[in-house]
C-alpha cells in the first residue's frame, strides 16, 4: 500500500474512532453521521484496489459494537421515559 491507501485507512478508522465520541453531546447528528459512514467506508476502501480487505468484517462488527455502545451508553444518562429507555436497551442486546 501506497501513502495514499494509507491515509485513506487512516482517515476512515479515525472518524469510526472519532465521530461515536460525539454521540454524547449531539446524539441525532453524531449518530446519523457514524451511520452513513459505516455504510460507505467499505465502498471507500473499495476504490483503492491496493486497501486488503481480509478480516474487514471483524473490524466492521467491532467498530459497530463500539459507536453502538456509545449510543447505549447516552440513552442512560439522557433518556427518561422507560418504556423508550427498555426498547433501547432490548434493541442493544438483540444486536
Amino acid at each position: 500500500m501506497g501513502a495514499v491507501e494509507w491515509s485513506v485507512v487512516v482517515l476512515v478508522v479515525a472518524g469510526r474512532l472519532g465521530l461515536p465520541l460525539l454521540i454524547p453531546y449531539f446524539p441525532v447528528p453524531a449518530l446519523l453521521s457514524c451511520l452513513i459512514l459505516d455504510a460507505v467506508d467499505q465502498s471507500i476502501f473499495q476504490q483503492f484496489p491496493a486497501i486488503p480487505l481480509d478480516g474487514y468484517q471483524s473490524y466492521d462488527k467491532a467498530l459497530d459494537i463500539y459507536y453502538l455502545s456509545i449510543a447505549y451508553l447516552s440513552t442512560l444518562r439522557n433518556w427518561t421515559n422507560q418504556t423508550a429507555f427498555h426498547m433501547s436497551r432490548f434493541l442493544f442486546y438483540y444486536r
